[in-house]
């Protein structure tokens, strides 16, 4: 059955690869499937391996943010980076459904 929330579909890219401690911009592009075309706000979610860091960038989906065309469910975002320690970091999709009132993440 599929999920009712607003979740990650085809893919999630994110670049650079490495982020250098001196100061990097991070960009993160995401595909959202939103079954009930409910207004949502969506989230990347970055954590440091050892949860040394923590951070978050809003992603959009207005033709704005490197994100493809409006409403067209492809969501992107970008964060200025600097000061931390070379890390593994992971990135989660995390959702805000304005209409239900519920979060989701996306592991």
């Amino acid at each position: 059955m599929a999920s009712p929330f607003p979740t990650l579909t085809g893919f999630m890219s994110i670049s650079p690869l490495y982020l250098n401690p001196d100061g990097d911009t991070l960009h993160v592009n995401a595909q959202l499937f939103n079954p009930n075309n409910h207004p949502v706000t969506v989230f990347s979610v970055i954590n440091g391996n050892g949860q040394t860091f923590q951070d978050s960038i809003q992603l959009f989906d207005d033709g704005l943010h490197g994100d493809g065309d409006t409403a067209d469910n492809l969501y992107g975002g970008s964060k200025w980076l600097s000061g931390l320690a070379e890390d593994i970091y992971m990135m989660n999709l995390s959702t805000n459904d304005f209409t239900t009132g519920t979060s989701y993440c996306n592991l």
